[in-house]
C-alpha cells in the first residue's frame, strides 16, 4: 500500500477523489438547488449554488487534510451534517412560506416551530439521513486520500474553496442564515442607506431612539401591588375646546379635570385621524399613514414586531379589553390591537350580536350604551386575579356629531356639534362618578386623553375660528398614580412610556419618539408631526429649501424633515411583516364556480381575500366584479383595488391608468356569476362566471385558471407556475430575491 506519507500519484487524485467528491458534492448541492427551484430562480443563479456548494466541499477537504489527523474525519463529517441541516431547514421554510431565511424566521424559531416541522417533513427527514449516509460513505476514501497529498495541493483546495464559494456566496443557504441572523440582532441595520449626519445627529438630540428591541424581547414586571388601567380616548376633543371662548361652559366636567386633575397640560396631537392616534399613542412613533386609514386595514402586518404598549402590559400579566362603538374592523383598528397584547378587542358587529344596535339617526354603538357597558367589563375584569386594562373610545363627538336622550343640549348654541361636546361631556363626568362611588378608582388608574383634534373643515372653522388648529390634547389623570411629570408638555407619542411609569412598570421596552414625561428629558421643545411641527410651542411649517443647514438647528427644513419622515418608515417597515411576495410554484387561485365564497386568492402563503380595503374597511369581494392585483418586478404586491361590477364604467379607466403603469405584472380575477364588462385595453379577458388571469401588461396573458377536471362543478386554478415565473420576475440572488 506504501507508505502514509507518499504523495499519491496525480493520476489517482484525479480519479478516486474527484469521483468521491462529486458524490459527496451533488449530495450537499441538492437541498439548496431544490429551494432555489421552488421560487423559480434564474439558471445563472443555481450555477451560482452548486459552484458555490462545491467551494465549501473543497475548502472542507482542504483543512482536514492540513490538519493531518485521521480522527478529525468525524469532525468533517459533523461539520458537513451542519451544511446539510441549515440546507434541509432552508428547504423547509421555503416550502412552507414561499420565502427563506429572513429575520422572520428567529422571530419565530422555538421548540414549537421544530415540532412542527419534524411532523410535517418527516420524509425529507429520512432523505436528509440518507444523503448524509451518502457523503459519509465518500468521505472516508476522500479523507485516506487527501492525508497523502502534499500541504502545498491542500492549501490551494482552501484557496480555490473560498474563492467559489465567495463568489456565489448569496445563493448560499449558509450565507443567508447569516444575513438572517445579523438582521435579526441588529434591525435598524437598514439605515445605513439614510443620510448618516442627519440620522446621528436626530439621535444626539434626543428625538430618535434606534436600540429598539422586538416585542417578544419584552420584559416587564409590575409592582408588588399592580394597579388597573382604564384608558379613555375621546373623539376629535383638545383641550381648547374645554373652555373655548365663544363657547363658555362648553365641556365643564373636561374643564374640572384639566383644572384639577391634568398630568401635564397639554400633549400635542401627533395623529390626524383615529388609526393615526390610537398607534402613535400605543406605539410612541408615527406610523406611516399615506393612504390614510387604509394604512394600516390590508392585513400586512404594520409595526406587528414593534413594542406597544399593549405588548408591555401583556407581558407584566395584564388582561387587556378595547371598547369601541365603530366596527372594529375599520381601518383594521381590531387586527391591530389584537396582534399588540389586547385579549378581547370589542365593536360595532359584537354590540350587534349581544342586541345592541344604533340609535336612530347615530352611527355606531351610542355612547351612553358605551359607557352603561364599560361598568359591566370593568366589573368582570376586577373578579380576577389578574391587573388589567380597558380601553375605551368614544363616537359622540365624530362628525357631525350625537346627542342622545340622556343628556341635555347646549344652552350657549343651537348647533349640532356643539350638543355632541356638551352630552359627551356629561356622559364622562357621571361615569367618573359611578367609577369613584363604587371604588374602582382606589386601585385603578384613569387615563383620559383624545385620539386628535376637530378637522379643520369649513363647519368647526365657522364654530371655532382658528381654535381648529390648535392642536393640545388632554392627558389627564385620575388614581394612584406612581409618577408625577417632570414637564409641562410632550406629545402624543409619549402617551405610551409615560403611562408605563405612571403604573411602576419596571420594563426593557424603548420607543421611537415616545419618552416618559416623568423622567429628566433632554429634548429640545420639538414635536413631530406627519405636517407641520410644533417648536417652541408653536406650529412651524418646514421650509421648503433644501439647503446645507444641519438637524442640529431647529426647525428642521423640508429635506431633514423628509429624511426624518424615511427614517420613520424604514424603522416601521422593519417591525412589519414582510410584504407579500409570490412564491412561484406554490401559490395560487382557486375558484369554485358554484360558491365564489370558496375563492382562495394565496400570494406569499397568504390569503389576500380580506385585503381589499375601501375608505379603510374590507371589501366582500365576492359580491360580483373585478379584483385586482398589481406586482412589482419581485412578485411584491404593492396595490389592491376592487371595482364592483355596476362600478366598472366608471372606474375602471382611472384605476388601471393609476396601477397599471407602476406595476411589472398584474392578476385580475372576475368574481362575478354573470358575464364580465369588459376593461379599456384588456378586451381578450372575456368570460362569464368567475376567472381569473395573471398578465404582464396589457398586450399578455402569463396564465390563467383552468377547470382541474371535466367536470363543470370542479374548481378552476391559476397557478403561478415556476415557468411563468422566470418569465415575469426578475430574480437575482445578487439584488434581494425571493429568497
Amino acid at each position: 500500500m506504501g507508505d502514509a506519507n507518499t504523495p499519491v500519484s496525480t493520476g489517482r487524485l484525479g480519479g478516486h477523489l474527484i469521483l468521491y467528491a462529486l458524490i459527496a458534492w451533488a449530495g450537499l448541492s441538492l437541498p439548496a438547488v431544490l429551494a432555489l427551484n421552488l421560487v423559480a430562480a434564474p439558471w445563472p443563479v443555481l450555477t451560482q449554488a452548486v459552484l458555490a456548494s462545491g467551494g465549501l466541499l473543497l475548502l472542507a477537504i482542504g483543512l482536514f487534510g492540513l490538519v493531518g489527523r485521521r480522527h478529525a474525519l468525524w469532525g468533517l463529517w459533523l461539520l458537513l451534517g451542519l451544511l446539510m441541516a441549515v440546507r434541509l431547514t432552508h428547504y423547509g421554510v421555503v416550502d412552507f412560506s414561499g420565502f427563506g431565511f429572513t429575520d422572520e424566521f428567529f422571530l419565530h424559531w422555538g421548540m414549537a416551530s421544530a415540532r412542527v416541522a419534524i411532523m410535517e417533513y418527516d420524509r425529507e427527514l429520512i432523505v436528509a439521513g440518507f444523503l448524509l449516509g451518502v457523503i459519509g460513505a465518500a468521505l472516508r476514501p476522500i479523507a485516506r486520500l487527501g492525508l497523502k497529498q502534499p500541504p502545498r495541493a491542500l492549501a490551494g483546495l482552501c484557496v480555490l474553496g473560498v474563492a467559489l464559494a465567495g463568489m456565489g456566496r448569496d445563493a448560499l443557504p449558509e450565507w443567508r442564515l447569516w444575513q438572517a441572523y445579523s438582521d435579526w440582532r441588529n434591525p435598524l441595520a437598514v439605515l445605513e442607506g439614510t443620510d448618516r449626519v442627519t440620522r446621528n445627529q436626530l439621535i444626539e438630540l434626543g428625538l430618535l431612539e434606534v436600540e429598539l428591541p422586538y416585542k417578544h424581547q419584552v420584559t416587564a414586571t409590575p409592582p408588588s401591588q399592580p394597579k388597573n388601567l382604564i384608558v379613555l380616548y375621546l373623539e376629535s376633543v383638545g383641550v381648547n375646546l374645554a373652555d373655548h371662548p365663544r363657547w363658555p361652559d362648553l365641556m365643564p366636567n373636561l374643564q374640572q379635570l384639566l383644572e384639577e386633575h391634568a398630568w401635564v397640560d397639554h400633549l400635542w396631537a401627533s395623529g390626524y385621524i383615529t388609526i393615526e392616534g390610537l398607534t402613535n399613542t400605543q406605539c410612541g412613533t408615527l406610523v406611516p399613514f399615506n393612504r390614510g386609514s387604509e394604512s394600516i386595514a390590508d392585513g400586512e402586518g404594520l409595526v406587528d414586531s414593534l413594542p406597544c404598549l399593549g405588548d408591555v402590559l401583556h407581558k407584566a400579566g395584564y388582561r387587556q379589553t378595547f371598547l369601541g362603538g365603530a366596527e372594529t374592523t375599520f381601518a383594521g383598528k381590531g387586527e391591530f390591537l389584537s396582534r399588540h397584547g389586547f385579549d378581547d378587542v370589542v365593536g360595532l358587529e359584537h354590540w350587534r350580536e349581544r342586541g345592541l344596535n344604533s340609535r336612530p339617526n347615530t352611527w355606531g354603538l351610542s355612547d351612553p350604551d358605551l359607557f352603561d357597558e364599560s361598568l359591566s367589563v370593568i366589573e368582570q375584569l376586577s373578579d380576577q386575579d389578574a391587573p388589567w386594562h380597558l380601553a375605551m373610545l368614544t363616537i359622540g363627538t365624530h362628525l357631525p356629531g350625537y346627542l342622545y336622550e340622556e343628556c341635555q343640549p347646549y344652552s350657549g348654541g343651537d348647533e349640532r356639534f356643539l350638543d355632541a361636546l356638551h352630552c359627551t361631556d356629561q356622559l364622562m363626568g357621571q361615569w367618573i362618578q359611578t367609577l369613584e362611588d363604587n371604588g374602582t378608582l382606589d386601585d385603578t388608574v384613569l387615563v383620559i386623553t383624545s385620539d386628535h383634534q376637530v378637522f379643520p373643515n369649513a363647519e368647526m372653522r365657522g364654530l371655532f375660528g382658528d381654535g381648529v388648529s390648535d392642536r393640545r390634547l388632554p392627558m389627564i389623570v385620575l388614581g394612584p398614580a406612581d409618577a408625577e411629570a417632570s414637564l409641562d408638555e410632550g406629545a402624543g407619542y409619549d402617551f405610551a412610556p409615560s403611562v408605563l411609569d405612571i403604573l411602576g412598570i419596571d420594563h426593557n421596552a424603548r420607543f421611537v419618539l415616545g419618552r416618559s414625561l416623568s423622567r429628566p428629558i433632554t429634548r429640545p421643545d420639538y414635536f413631530l408631526t406627519r405636517y407641520g411641527d410644533i417648536f417652541q410651542g408653536a406650529r412651524v411649517t418646514n421650509a421648503s429649501e433644501c439647503d446645507d443647514q444641519k438637524a442640529s438647528s431647529l426647525p428642521l427644513n423640508a429635506c431633514q424633515k423628509g429624511e426624518f419622515l424615511s427614517i420613520l418608515g424604514l424603522i416601521s417597515e422593519r417591525f412589519s411583516n414582510p410584504i407579500s411576495r409570490l412564491a412561484c410554484g406554490l401559490d395560487h387561485i382557486r375558484i369554485q364556480p358554484t360558491d365564489i365564497t370558496a375563492l382562495e386568492i394565496i400570494v406569499g402563503g397568504e390569503d389576500q381575500t380580506d385585503r381589499f380595503i375601501r375608505s379603510g374597511r374590507p371589501i366582500d369581494i365576492a359580491q360580483g366584479g373585478w379584483a385586482m392585483l398589481f406586482l412589482d418586478q419581485r412578485g411584491e404586491v404593492i396595490n389592491r383595488a376592487f371595482i364592483a361590477h355596476d362600478e366598472v364604467a366608471m372606474e375602471s379607466s382611472a384605476i388601471l391608468d393609476e396601477h397599471f403603469n407602476q406595476s411589472h405584472s398584474q392578476v385580475l380575477i372576475w368574481t362575478g356569476e354573470d358575464q364580465a364588462p369588459s376593461l379599456p385595453g384588456l378586451s381578450m379577458l372575456a368570460t362569464k362566471g368567475p376567472h381569473a388571469w395573471w398578465l404582464a401588461g396589457k398586450q399578455r396573458v402569463l396564465a390563467e385558471s383552468r377547470a382541474s377536471s371535466p367536470t363543470q362543478s370542479a374548481h378552476k386554478t391559476l397557478a403561478f407556475d415556476q415557468s411563468a415565473c422566470r418569465r415575469a420576475i426578475e430574480v437575482s440572488a445578487l439584488q434581494g430575491n425571493l429568497l
